[in-house]
Protein backbone atom coordinates (compact mmCIF):
# COMPACT_ATOMS: atom_id res chain seq x y z
CA UNK A 1 0.00 0.00 0.00
CA UNK A 2 2.91 2.39 0.65
CA UNK A 3 4.16 2.33 -3.12
CA UNK A 4 0.80 1.91 -4.87
CA UNK A 5 1.39 5.43 -6.28
CA UNK A 6 5.00 4.65 -7.29
CA UNK A 7 3.34 1.67 -8.83
CA UNK A 8 0.58 2.96 -10.96
CA UNK A 9 3.16 5.78 -11.80
CA UNK A 10 5.44 3.12 -13.24
CA UNK A 11 2.96 1.01 -14.76
CA UNK A 12 2.10 4.11 -17.44
CA UNK A 13 5.03 5.02 -18.15
CA UNK A 14 5.39 0.79 -18.88
CA UNK A 15 2.55 1.04 -20.88
CA UNK A 16 3.00 4.06 -22.46
CA UNK A 17 3.27 4.05 -26.30
CA UNK A 18 3.90 7.21 -28.50
CA UNK A 19 0.58 8.02 -30.38
CA UNK A 20 1.32 11.18 -31.95
CA UNK A 21 5.19 11.28 -33.07
CA UNK A 22 4.32 14.77 -34.60
CA UNK A 23 3.55 16.18 -31.39
CA UNK A 24 5.41 13.48 -29.26
CA UNK A 25 2.80 12.46 -27.04
CA UNK A 26 2.59 9.61 -24.83
CA UNK A 27 -0.42 7.49 -23.77
CA UNK A 28 -1.90 4.88 -22.15
CA UNK A 29 -4.38 1.68 -23.15
CA UNK A 30 -7.85 2.03 -20.67
CA UNK A 31 -9.50 -1.29 -20.93
CA UNK A 32 -11.89 0.31 -18.97
CA UNK A 33 -12.84 2.94 -21.73
CA UNK A 34 -14.05 1.81 -25.30
CA UNK A 35 -15.09 4.47 -26.30
CA UNK A 36 -11.61 6.81 -26.12
CA UNK A 37 -9.47 3.78 -25.66
CA UNK A 38 -6.31 5.66 -24.77
CA UNK A 39 -5.43 8.39 -22.82
CA UNK A 40 -2.74 11.28 -22.92
CA UNK A 41 -0.34 11.13 -20.57
CA UNK A 42 2.29 13.30 -21.17
CA UNK A 43 4.66 14.82 -23.96
CA UNK A 44 7.38 11.97 -24.11
CA UNK A 45 10.69 14.68 -23.75
CA UNK A 46 9.15 15.40 -20.69
CA UNK A 47 10.04 11.52 -19.42
CA UNK A 48 13.86 12.36 -20.04
CA UNK A 49 13.91 16.38 -19.38
CA UNK A 50 16.53 16.25 -16.14
CA UNK A 51 15.63 18.43 -13.43
CA UNK A 52 15.53 19.14 -9.19
CA UNK A 53 14.86 16.02 -7.81
CA UNK A 54 13.68 17.96 -4.66
CA UNK A 55 12.81 16.40 -2.14
CA UNK A 56 12.09 13.24 -3.16
CA UNK A 57 15.85 12.30 -2.43
CA UNK A 58 15.06 11.88 0.81
CA UNK A 59 13.89 8.33 0.48
CA UNK A 60 17.65 8.15 -0.82
CA UNK A 61 18.96 10.09 2.14
CA UNK A 62 16.70 8.18 4.32
CA UNK A 63 17.97 4.52 3.26
CA UNK A 64 21.29 5.36 3.49
CA UNK A 65 21.47 6.44 7.20
CA UNK A 66 19.19 3.32 8.21
CA UNK A 67 22.11 1.40 6.61
CA UNK A 68 24.96 3.09 7.75
CA UNK A 69 22.52 3.00 11.14
CA UNK A 70 23.70 6.78 11.42
CA UNK A 71 20.04 6.72 12.80
CA UNK A 72 16.75 4.74 13.88
CA UNK A 73 13.74 5.24 14.00
CA UNK A 74 13.84 6.71 17.76
CA UNK A 75 16.42 9.01 16.74
CA UNK A 76 15.81 12.91 16.44
CA UNK A 77 17.01 15.89 15.32
CA UNK A 78 15.96 19.80 16.43
CA UNK A 79 14.19 21.54 13.35
CA UNK A 80 12.02 24.52 13.06
CA UNK A 81 11.48 24.82 8.98
CA UNK A 82 8.37 23.23 9.33
CA UNK A 83 6.99 23.53 12.66
CA UNK A 84 5.93 26.63 14.83
CA UNK A 85 8.46 26.15 17.41
CA UNK A 86 12.02 24.06 17.06
CA UNK A 87 10.61 21.05 17.81
CA UNK A 88 12.71 17.68 18.00
CA UNK A 89 11.84 15.63 14.61
CA UNK A 90 11.97 11.73 13.97
CA UNK A 91 12.83 10.37 10.54
CA UNK A 92 9.08 9.30 9.82
CA UNK A 93 7.84 13.11 11.29
CA UNK A 94 10.58 14.85 8.90
CA UNK A 95 9.92 12.62 6.21
CA UNK A 96 6.17 13.74 6.61
CA UNK A 97 6.88 17.45 6.88
CA UNK A 98 9.56 17.49 4.17
CA UNK A 99 11.96 18.79 6.53
CA UNK A 100 14.97 20.46 5.16
CA UNK A 101 16.62 21.15 8.10
CA UNK A 102 16.33 17.43 9.38
CA UNK A 103 18.00 16.14 6.08
CA UNK A 104 20.61 18.84 6.23
CA UNK A 105 21.59 17.49 9.41
CA UNK A 106 21.26 14.05 8.44
CA UNK A 107 23.78 14.50 5.19
CA UNK A 108 26.46 15.94 7.89
CA UNK A 109 26.46 12.96 9.91
CA UNK A 110 26.39 10.74 7.04
CA UNK A 111 29.40 12.50 5.37
CA UNK A 112 30.08 13.23 2.05
CA UNK A 113 32.17 10.29 1.13
CA UNK A 114 29.36 7.67 2.16
CA UNK A 115 27.09 9.88 0.20
CA UNK A 116 29.17 9.86 -2.91
CA UNK A 117 29.83 6.10 -2.57
CA UNK A 118 26.00 5.47 -2.20
CA UNK A 119 24.80 7.73 -5.20
CA UNK A 120 27.91 6.28 -7.26
CA UNK A 121 26.78 2.40 -6.31
CA UNK A 122 23.21 3.27 -7.47
CA UNK A 123 23.29 5.28 -10.17
CA UNK A 124 20.23 7.47 -9.71
CA UNK A 125 22.18 10.53 -10.20
CA UNK A 126 23.76 9.53 -13.52
CA UNK A 127 25.40 12.63 -14.34
CA UNK A 128 26.45 13.05 -10.54
CA UNK A 129 28.76 15.88 -9.89
CA UNK A 130 32.86 15.00 -8.86
CA UNK A 131 32.25 17.41 -5.63
CA UNK A 132 29.11 17.54 -3.95
CA UNK A 133 28.16 21.19 -3.00
CA UNK A 134 27.50 21.66 0.97
CA UNK A 135 24.79 19.78 2.51
CA UNK A 136 21.54 22.27 2.44
CA UNK A 137 21.56 22.18 -1.42
CA UNK A 138 21.95 18.26 -1.37
CA UNK A 139 18.86 18.11 1.35
CA UNK A 140 16.96 20.08 -0.52
CA UNK A 141 17.90 18.22 -3.72
CA UNK A 142 19.30 21.42 -5.98
CA UNK A 143 22.71 19.28 -5.99
CA UNK A 144 21.47 17.17 -8.70
CA UNK A 145 19.79 16.67 -11.75
CA UNK A 146 17.52 13.55 -12.41
CA UNK A 147 14.81 13.04 -15.03
CA UNK A 148 11.44 11.45 -14.06
CA UNK A 149 12.72 8.12 -15.90
CA UNK A 150 15.91 7.78 -13.64
CA UNK A 151 13.68 8.64 -10.52
CA UNK A 152 11.01 5.53 -11.57
CA UNK A 153 13.79 3.43 -11.89
CA UNK A 154 15.51 4.41 -8.77
CA UNK A 155 12.44 4.21 -6.81
CA UNK A 156 11.31 1.07 -8.62
CA UNK A 157 14.66 -0.68 -7.26
CA UNK A 158 13.43 0.77 -3.36
CA UNK A 159 10.35 -1.00 -3.91
CA UNK A 160 11.90 -4.09 -5.12
CA UNK A 161 14.87 -3.73 -2.79
CA UNK A 162 17.48 -4.39 -5.34
CA UNK A 163 20.10 -1.33 -4.51
CA UNK A 164 23.28 -2.49 -4.41
CA UNK A 165 24.78 -2.37 -0.28
CA UNK A 166 21.27 -2.22 1.65
CA UNK A 167 19.98 -5.03 4.10
CA UNK A 168 16.92 -6.39 4.20
CA UNK A 169 16.64 -4.48 7.62
CA UNK A 170 17.18 -1.12 6.45
CA UNK A 171 14.11 -1.89 3.71
CA UNK A 172 11.94 -2.79 6.68
CA UNK A 173 12.77 -0.08 8.23
CA UNK A 174 12.18 2.33 5.50
CA UNK A 175 8.85 0.98 5.14
CA UNK A 176 8.34 1.74 8.46
CA UNK A 177 9.31 5.14 7.63
CA UNK A 178 7.18 6.03 4.87
CA UNK A 179 3.94 3.54 6.15
CA UNK A 180 0.92 6.13 6.02
CA UNK A 181 -0.69 7.36 9.97
CA UNK A 182 -4.14 6.14 10.42
CA UNK A 183 -5.81 9.34 9.41
CA UNK A 184 -2.99 10.92 7.29
CA UNK A 185 -2.92 14.55 6.53
CA UNK A 186 -1.73 16.33 3.66
CA UNK A 187 1.43 17.96 3.66
CA UNK A 188 3.56 19.32 1.11
CA UNK A 189 5.52 21.96 -0.79
CA UNK A 190 6.59 23.87 -4.00
CA UNK A 191 9.67 22.50 -3.36
CA UNK A 192 10.74 26.77 -4.05
CA UNK A 193 11.95 27.46 -0.38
Amino acid sequence: AVYSILFLALSFVARAEEIDPQHELLAVARADDPVHPTEVIGKKDLLTRRGSPASTIKVALALMALQEKVIDLKSSYLCSDRTPVPSLLTLQQAMDLSSNEFFEQLVVNLSIPRLENYLGRWKYFPLLEKTLPPPPRIARGKAFTVSPRDQLVFLSRVVLRRLDGVSRTSYDLLDQVLALAEKPGLFGKTGSD
